[in-house]
């Protein structure tokens, strides 16, 4: 999530700002009066919201000029993947833009004539696509997105260069970026054994085929798991024409599946990469049972918990502060802190720190449960949010595209489960370190070392350096011996 976030005592200021800022904001920034539920009825202030042949859809007119957005959700991700769709609901995702419509150009390309702008993420719970076009134009992109995500057929041509081309490139970024590879072999580690659990490293993209995500598509997109927020100076009854011409003829589907999930991820796991990196450590404690009202609490407690160990990090690790991620399902939550080691490390080194790192999340996540926040830790927080939100402005220059994308958000279901009001927590300072206390004892630990591939370890590195530089040295001395040594076999004749 693209959001930020927490200073009356000194040390939790700067902590909430430069560390775990960004996880506070998400849980924090979803409320107060700026909260909506797909079936409920408040809505973000200054919105409307209506529903149009099953979809939700949330309009505002901000009147200002240059470009309109639209930030669609699709309640399906890799978690409604059957066992052979490996990979099907990001290639979906692709699609959506890359598939030809009606007239034989797609999204992305209408987007790009119009002079606009799209992006798209899938995640294991959902998908969501973004658009910015120029106000006149957001009907139509409207019903353009519409068209794209219940195509009639997927073109062959399109499908391959996309899985040959954009998706080879994606998949190896993924799965071999020093910082990409380590969070996604992470999000692989704790969703082990669940449906959430992608095999990114396992199955190559390229042995998708298009029948399976056509398939995919036409199971789990649906309209009744659609939510749509459009900011934009146009009419909403104009909107509201559109969509409604648009899924004329699309069923309306069933809802999101609805799933508790297990966490059970092995106490350690190993990622190595090719070429030279400093080690990271990435230390998690995963949760799952976790009763409606208290992931809030619990996930805030988690977070400032850990944000006091990455103040003072186990010794011979240096904190990564942006590489912290929280991971949320229904009824189950994740929360990891990274730390980096010196290229120099052994193998056996790095896993004695590893191991030290483990015991430190416990303890600080122990020790936070005993005692809990102060009041002063809670006011850096509201101020954090404050200054968080008031620092909104899109990071794409584009305002009205950063409004649906803040607005859209507050639809997925697993922020809002981990997201409150601010003021409660205020409210409520006492009842934070003792939820925290209540789960630990069936917290799973697990970490993940990522450091260099086989034969690539630092030691053997720098080993291999110095007798590839002694073997020059001494073939050049061997050399100058050899000149000096030799003898001709045959004598030269003299001279007259």
């Amino acid at each position: 999530m693209r959001v930020n976030s927490g200073r009356r005592l000194e040390l939790g200021g700067r902590l909430l700002r430069r560390s775990l800022a960004p996880c506070l904001v998400a849980l924090m920034l979803l409320s107060a009066g700026a909260t909506c539920a797909a079936g409920s009825s408040r809505v973000p202030i200054g919105f409307s919201r209506q529903e149009v042949a099953g979809a939700l859809l949330l309009h505002k007119a901000p009147h200002s000029p240059g470009m309109g957005a639209i930030f669609a959700v699709m309640l399906a991700g890799a978690g409604d993947q059957r066992p052979h769709e490996t990979h099907c609901a990001h290639v979906a995702e692709h699609m959506v833009f890359r598939n030809p419509l009606t007239g034989g150009r797609s999204l992305f390309e209408l987007v790009r004539q119009a002079g606009g702008r799209v992006n798209g993420w899938s995640g294991p719970l959902h998908t969501q696509f973004e658009v910015a076009v120029p106000h006149e134009l957001i009907p139509e992109a409207l019903r353009w997105l519409v068209e794209a995500l219940f195509p009639l057929c997927l073109c062959e041509q399109a499908f391959r260069e996309e899985i040959h081309a954009r998706m080879v490139r994606d998949l190896e970024y993924m799965t071999t970026s020093r910082v990409a590879a380590a969070m996604n072999a992470f999000h692989e580690q704790v969703y082990r054994g669940t449906v959430y659990e992608q095999r990114l490293f396992d199955v190559p993209v390229t042995t998708v085929t298009m029948d399976a995500v056509a398939s995919f598509m036409a199971r789990e997109y649906s309209p009744q798991r659609l939510m749509i927020v459009v900011v934009a100076n146009v009419e909403e009854a104009t909107l509201v024409t559109e969509l409604n011409a648009a899924l004329n003829q699309v069923p309306v589907g069933p809802p999101p599946a609805r799933r508790q999930v297990s966490l059970a991820p092995p106490p350690i796991g190993h990622l190595r990469l090719p070429g030279f990196g400093k080690p990271l450590v990435l230390v998690g404690l995963a949760v799952d049972g976790i009763e409606e009202d208290d992931g809030p609490l619990l996930a805030l407690g988690l977070h400032l918990a850990l944000s006091r160990l990455l103040a003072a990090p186990p010794p011979g690790l240096r904190p990564r502060r942006e590489l912290t991620v929280a991971l949320r399902l229904e009824g189950a939550f994740c929360l990891a802190v990274a730390f980096e080691g010196a290229a120099t490390l052994t193998a056996a080194r790095l896993e004695r720190l590893a191991e030290e790192a483990t015991h430190a999340v416990r303890n600080a996540a122990a020790e936070f449960a005993a005692g809990g926040p102060d009041e002063g830790q809670l006011l850096e927080l509201l101020e954090a949010v404050e200054r968080a939100s008031e620092a909104q402005a899109a990071p794409s220059g584009i305002p009205p595209y950063n409004e649906a994308y803040l607005a859209g958000v507050t639809l997925i279901p697993t922020y809002q489960a981990y997201s409150r009001a601010p003021d409660d927590f205020v409210s409520e300072p006492g009842a934070i370190g003792p939820t925290l206390a209540r789960y630990l004892p069936r917290a799973t630990c697990t970490v993940l070392v990522v450091s260099a591939a086989a034969g690539m370890a630092p030691a053997l590195i720098i080993g291999a350096a110095v007798l590839a530089v002694a073997g020059v040295i001494l073939g050049l001395a061997l050399g100058r011996w050899k000149r000096r040594t030799r003898r001709p076999a045959v004598s030269p004749p003299e001279r007259e």
